[in-house]
């Protein structure tokens, strides 16, 4: 009886803690403008993150949805935000299409140690949160970067699996190269640097788009998503990147099941 006791009430005190944590979360202002009064649940989305980061500037982040939806219900976007950035927004990714899996993989940037959350939304309203604490041991948002990088988009890189099966999960990587100066950097003797980011990244299927991300100061240079496709058949991918300036870079692939 004691033992069963004894579980229970480490059982109670952890939901306590995921409960008040989450409180915390939902509280903070970019987080509360987007809930709109509803109340997350806790339970459905997975955040991944290293508990201890040595360089802010490049920060693995993976998050998963795994929720249960209701009938005629699908995820709409998920939203990344930073407590101590000098600007919250990470990035927001919106799913348009079923055959994209619920899930991502990036690199951020943090200015120094501090929370991590994402918001989850569905079509219908349904809202679901995670948080991870993240500490940083040198600057990731202020810190002066490499005189001779590139200003502008280059290289695209696109990996794709050798073999492609029906059904089956796709993996799919993508790099391309570019500063994402955020206007913050500070070299001693010099004048802030112009912003100068990709603003959004869309893959389109068979000329339609099924997965956008919007791109904020936080996401990392040299952007690199990672992520899954679900086909039930052959299609045409095409990748986008385009950023403050309008340019845009296109890549197409072929998916041959």
């Amino acid at each position: 009886m004691r033992l069963n006791l004894q579980h229970w009430s480490l059982l109670s005190l952890l939901l306590l803690l995921i409960s008040t944590s989450a409180s915390a979360a939902t509280r903070f202002a970019p987080v509360e403008a987007l809930l709109e009064g509803a109340t997350p649940q806790t339970q459905g989305l997975t955040l991944e993150l290293p508990l201890v980061a040595d360089n802010g500037a490049s920060v693995d982040l993976s998050i998963r949805f795994d929720a249960a939806l209701a009938e005629g219900d699908q995820l709409e976007s998920i939203t990344l935000f930073a407590t101590e950035n000098p600007r919250a927004d990470i990035l927001r990714a919106s799913f348009l299409d079923p055959r994209v899996e619920p899930q991502l993989s990036t690199r951020i940037r943090l200015n120094q140690s501090q929370t991590v959350i994402a918001v989850a939304r569905s079509q219908q309203g349904q809202f679901w949160i995670a948080e991870q604490q993240v500490r940083v041991t040198v600057s990731g948002c202020l810190i002066g970067g490499d005189e001779t990088q590139i200003t502008s988009m280059q290289q695209p890189r696109i990996a794709l699996p050798r073999r492609l099966q029906a059904g089956r999960s796709i993996d799919i990587r993508t790099l391309i190269n570019h500063p994402m100066e955020t206007g913050l950097t500070q070299v001693i003797g010099e004048p802030p640097r112009a912003q100068n980011l990709i603003e959004s990244f869309t893959l389109e299927l068979d000329q339609q788009p099924a997965l956008h991300l919007e791109l904020h100061t936080g996401v990392a240079a040299n952007p690199y998503f990672r992520f899954g496709l679900i086909l039930p058949a052959s299609a045409q991918a095409s990748f986008i990147w385009q950023d403050q300036q309008g340019d845009m870079l296109r890549e197409e692939r072929q998916l041959q099941l």
